[in-house]
Formats: C-alpha cells, structure tokens, sequence
C-alpha cells in the first residue's frame, strides 16, 4: 500500500504520495490535484504518523506553502 495523504486547500484535494529517490538519496512527495493532475515533487518531507497532529498541521502547511510559492 502506498504511503499517501490528502491536503485539502483552495477548493481542490492535493494527493501526497511518499517515495524515496535512489538516485538522490531524498525522501520526498509527489503532488497530485484531484487525483488526474501531478503538479510536482517536494523533496525532503515525508509524510507523518496520522496520530501525530503537530507534524500533521506542519506538513499540510509545508505543502500549502509549496503548491502557493510554486504557483499552482
């Protein structure tokens, strides 16, 4: 199962699905819009234990402010 975490903002629902880059050697997650648009990667997150509400409001936070700074 994947490891995968919904960001609600804007109107619209942002799919987060963690992966892990070999070549790199980064955590990260892809960004997808309503489930039919990728809109990118952040690299150096990873999504949080769901019982752990701070790391939970930070992360959403952290994708907010990328999906705002990456005009998306």
């Amino acid at each position: 199962m994947k490891n995968q975490k919904s960001v609600f903002e804007f109107g619209d629902e942002f799919i987060c699905t963690q992966f892990f880059d070999i070549d790199t050697q980064a955590d990260g997650v892809d960004v997808n819009r309503n489930g039919t648009e990728r809109i990118g990667s952040i690299i150096g997150i990873t999504i949080p234990y769901i019982d752990d509400e701070e790391e939970n409001i930070k992360f959403d936070n952290e994708v907010i402010d990328w999906i705002v700074d990456n005009g998306h």
